[in-house]
């Protein structure tokens, strides 16, 4: 049953809801979050939105998947509700490590071993829009690997230009304040677009 004929106010995880329910017909959005307009006084609603590529990686939505989104929305929008379709950001990054491995042990397995256990832990899991990124799970994640015996380093690293996203975010002033984790925006994700490339670390 639609959200009319139940006869109540369509909530904000109902549009968010909505929009990933879209007719494959109108295209597919990769990701949606739906913020109150700071500068409005009245229910007006930010849906950001991003797509994906042939790749599977995040993209910017086309204009005309933005037009297919506003409209089917509209079908269900509430009549004091006004919904802006924007284009979601996307901050690439990549991650340095530096780890202390046990003595003898053979440092290039331990490296491989660590770059793995990030890339299945971390990199293939896709975020979803404003979700932080954790320093301390990338930390617990290295320590976890066979012969590490501790982590002493980790920093992410902003990575723009070519293949990356032009969204250009300020890691290091954009950190919490105790540095546990990556402070990302409700408009936009964080992401690792190459992790062969995007990933690498010392072993010491």
């Amino acid at each position: 049953a639609s959200f009319a004929s139940q006869n109540r106010a369509v909530t904000r995880s109902d549009y968010i809801s909505l929009a990933y329910r879209m007719p494959n017909g109108f295209g597919k959005v990769k990701r949606v979050n739906l913020v109150q307009d700071p500068r409005s006084s009245r229910r007006n609603l930010n849906m950001y939105v991003l797509a994906e590529n042939i790749s599977g990686k995040f993209a910017a939505p086309t204009t005309q998947l933005k037009l297919n989104l506003k409209s089917w929305l509209d079908r269900y929008r509430m009549i004091n509700d006004s919904i802006d379709i924007l284009d979601g950001k996307i901050i690439n990054y990549g991650i340095e490590f530096e780890v202390i491995a046990e003595t003898d042990s053979n440092r290039f397995e331990i490296l491989n071993n660590c770059v793995k256990r990030l890339r299945e832990k971390l990199v293939n899991v896709s975020k979803e829009m404003g979700e932080p990124v954790y320093l301390t799970e990338i930390y617990k994640h290295l320590n976890s690997v066979p012969g590490v015996v501790d982590t002493t380093a980790v920093k992410l690293v902003n990575k723009t230009g070519g293949s990356y996203s032009s969204f250009n975010y300020e890691i290091d002033k954009n950190l919490s304040a105790d540095g546990r984790f990556l402070i990302v925006p409700a408009d936009t994700v964080a992401d690792v677009l190459f992790p062969d490339d995007d990933i690498s670390g010392v072993v010491k």
